[in-house]
């Protein structure tokens, strides 16, 4: 094949041709959806960054303007250990619900992506594991748990006077 292409340039050497072969554009082929994959990998990295952040300062921002509700549920007799359960089921359907929303739309995104890529004049196959869906929705939840846990603590150490007399 080396030397069909070098005669072939040697012959259309006035027409500047390209010629490739087969491996050579299958290893080219290779590196241009590694570098496009690696692109992708990190744009989900970047997004799963931002959303953490968003829910631990969704979880703050909710203690901060629930603090006073919190005392006087406290002051009417629920106790910390009730506290602590609404706060944890909050937090467990919230990232059920986060969780299912960012599956359904990772499902979409990988069922465009072929689509992006006919565009380019690629074709790649995509495939996604159902296991790999399920491990997203439990991270989803573990990660709004995870996030939960600075209000937990607060909740707990929560002055019921302080934050009714503050109000």
């Amino acid at each position: 094949p080396k030397q069909v292409a070098k005669e072939v340039e040697k012959r259309l050497f006035d027409q500047k041709p390209y010629v490739l072969s087969i491996p050579e554009f299958e290893k080219i082929n290779y590196e241009t959806y590694k570098s496009l994959f690696t692109m992708l990998k990190l744009f989900s990295v970047l997004t799963l960054v931002i959303s953490v952040f968003g829910i631990v300062n969704n979880f703050i921002i909710s203690f901060i303007q629930r603090r006073r509700s919190l005392a006087v549920l406290r002051s009417i007799g629920t106790s910390k250990v009730q506290i602590i359960n609404m706060i944890i089921i909050e937090s467990l359907s919230g990232g059920f619900v986060g969780g299912v929303i960012g599956v359904l739309c990772g499902v979409l995104m990988i069922s465009v992506i072929p689509y992006f890529l006919l565009a380019i004049e690629q074709v790649s196959p995509i495939h996604y594991s159902p296991e790999l869906l399920i491990g997203s929705l439990f991270v989803g939840i573990m990660l709004t748990l995870i996030a939960s846990i600075s209000s937990v603590t607060k909740s707990s150490k929560l002055n019921i006077i302080e934050c009714i007399k503050f109000e």
